[in-house]
């Protein structure tokens, strides 16, 4: 085998992404992988100027521009794009001396998804430290919330004569009510949550929640379209727990849409899958409603955030707590006006042995 061949597939079967300008500022090489993360044809490239074949990056264009003009190494530089979707590149772009004919490499890999679980690990520890305040807080309310209801009650009883009074001592009575459930949904939020996998198949966890959430009455109507990825892998996983996660985002798609006809679409796939099958199955439910302003996106899988007029605001707090601790790991993408989508990833797990049980 010669020397070009070998480099040929050294290059098509590298993880990172390799990108090669000669002297005259065009494309000289572009890996398989580099086409795949730019979305980048690499046999149309090649040969075209940079700022030609890869227009539909411009923060990659700027970032050449800069090299081949600063003529030095970049090292662990990092490059945000935009289309066809948000990713975060890390690169180091080495200028070749001018004894070898001049240009610029640059291998890159795809930041994203460690960038995603950076973020993960930093919502989850907040959610901890919150979990455990708001236990702290819920202990501290329920003896006098109990001393209230239980003097309204001896009110309402000595003084049931009086209308007025009485009505006012019952709407006392479902404050306290409404918040010893505030209450009680604090304590089930930072109690440690025990897996219990067993071996099932996602789909059919979808399925059974879907069939609860559609039979429950709803004021206005919706439609829901499944798009389920045909043999997806079981995996060892605590199907309840799942299904209280689906229950959320599947109800909060539904309030979402309920000012409209509107349409939820779930639909499943796998992602990183290997010769052995491992990989994640992935969980995606959108809607079409009104969607999530920007500046409320980070704050959705907080404890006691939200928007509803009625609710504890521990829904997504909750289905986020589980999924972590299913090994998985759950995002959302919005845009005003244009929906929502909710993405969850549940890792394939091939014995129940590998899970690690909450304590």
């Amino acid at each position: 085998m010669d020397r070009s061949t070998t480099l040929d597939r050294i290059f098509t079967h590298l993880h990172s992404g390799v990108l090669a300008l000669d002297h005259d500022h065009t494309v000289l090489l572009l890996n398989p992988t580099a086409g795949a993360i730019l979305a980048v044809d690499p046999e149309r490239a090649q040969g075209r100027p940079y700022p030609e074949a890869f227009a539909a990056h411009p923060p990659l264009v700027e970032f050449l521009f800069d090299a081949l003009r600063i003529n030095t190494v970049l090292d662990r530089a990092e490059v945000q794009l935009q289309s066809p979707r948000r990713t975060t590149l890390g690169l180091t772009a080495t200028p070749l001396p001018p004894a070898t004919g001049g240009g610029l490499v640059v291998l890159f890999k795809d930041l994203t998804q460690v960038e995603r679980m950076e973020e993960q690990a930093q919502l989850r520890e907040r959610l901890m430290a919150l979990g455990q305040m708001a236990a702290g807080l819920a202990h501290e309310m329920r003896n006098p919330l109990a001393s209230i209801k239980v003097t309204a009650g001896l009110l309402r009883k000595t003084l049931a004569a009086d209308p007025d009074v009485d009505r006012k001592l019952r709407s006392i009575m479902g404050d306290v009510q409404h918040l010893n459930q505030s209450v009680s949904d604090c304590l089930s939020f930072a109690r440690p949550i025990r897996i219990e996998p067993k071996h099932v198949r996602i789909d059919d966890v979808i399925n059974k929640v879907l069939n609860q959430t559609i039979s429950l009455e709803h004021t206005h109507p919706f439609e829901t379209i499944r798009r389920f990825e045909p043999d997806l892998p079981k995996t060892w996983v605590d199907p309840q727990q799942l299904e209280i996660v689906f229950f959320n985002l599947i109800n909060n798609a539904i309030d979402a849409v309920r000012q409209r006809h509107g349409t939820i679409i779930i639909s499943t796939g796998l992602e990183g899958a290997g010769a052995n099958g491992a990989g994640a199955i992935l969980v995606t439910i959108a809607d079409n409603g009104e969607g999530i302003p920007r500046d409320r996106l980070p704050k959705v899988f907080m404890p006691f955030y939200t928007t509803k007029g009625k609710g504890s605001g521990l829904g997504l707090a909750n289905a986020k707590k589980i999924v972590d601790h299913l090994r998985g790991t759950i995002d959302v993408v919005s845009e005003p006006g244009h929906g929502a989508r909710f993405t969850v990833r549940i890792p394939v797990i091939a014995t129940p042995a590998e899970h690690v049980l909450a304590a």
